[in-house]
């Protein structure tokens, strides 16, 4: 039965849990966990200080999809879509109850970097002095661009699935997806270019300075 179940896509497991039994909403939910829980930590690893809280709020969204498991209705959102609203949901109400903003972890910052710009001497850097540069960068983003960044670029995501998730027009996650890819590579480029030419990446003056 396990095996014929890992055949079966999310939004047929979901759909068959309307009329089954316990056993087998667990089990269908199990499948589900399966194949969604390493993205889903990773696109919480975007919005909380630590892994460790980035795998207790994955685990909480998973255990509210297996309780509300037969409500799920198909027309409604895919499975995934709805396990991410969900886990963003929560993530954000930790958050408000640290009364902090989001921090980004390591493995986070090396997924957002490697779409940030699409060609550039990332290679040249320190792992260190990189993570440092886009922490800062990705912090001072609005959170309106963060939130479609995480979903597209760490949760791997289309347009249109981060259009569901945020319940935006897919226009709109395109423009601030754009828009907060635009900044983040603003922000980076003196760096990037400094290392590309082999000086020291200190202080430098922007642009419009003499």
């Amino acid at each position: 039965m396990e095996r014929e179940l890992a055949d079966w896509d999310d939004e047929r497991l979901l759909a068959r849990c309307r009329e089954a039994d316990p056993a087998f909403v667990r089990r269908a939910v199990s499948v589900i966990a399966a194949r969604r829980y390493p993205a889903l930590v990773r696109y919480l690893c975007g919005w909380l200080p630590s892994r460790e809280e980035a795998e207790d709020v994955a685990q909480q969204a998973l255990l509210r999809l297996y309780r509300h498991a037969r409500n799920y209705r198909p027309e409604a959102a895919k499975v995934r879509t709805w396990l991410y609203r969900i886990a963003g949901n929560l993530a954000r109400n930790a958050l408000r109850d640290r009364a902090r903003r989001p921090a980004f972890s390591l493995e986070a910052i090396d997924r957002v970097v490697a779409t940030a710009r699409e060609d550039g001497p990332l290679e040249r850097l320190e792992r260190r002095e990189l993570a440092a540069c886009v922490r800062e960068a990705v912090g001072e983003l609005p959170e309106a661009f963060r939130e479609v960044l995480l979903l597209c670029d760490l949760g791997g995501m289309s347009y249109r699935e981060a259009a569901e998730v945020l319940e935006l027009p897919v226009g709109t996650v395109r423009s601030r997806l754009f828009r907060a890819r635009a900044r983040l590579e603003s922000r980076l480029q003196p760096l990037l270019l400094a290392w590309g030419d082999g000086t020291d990446p200190g202080p430098r003056r922007s642009r419009g300075e003499g």
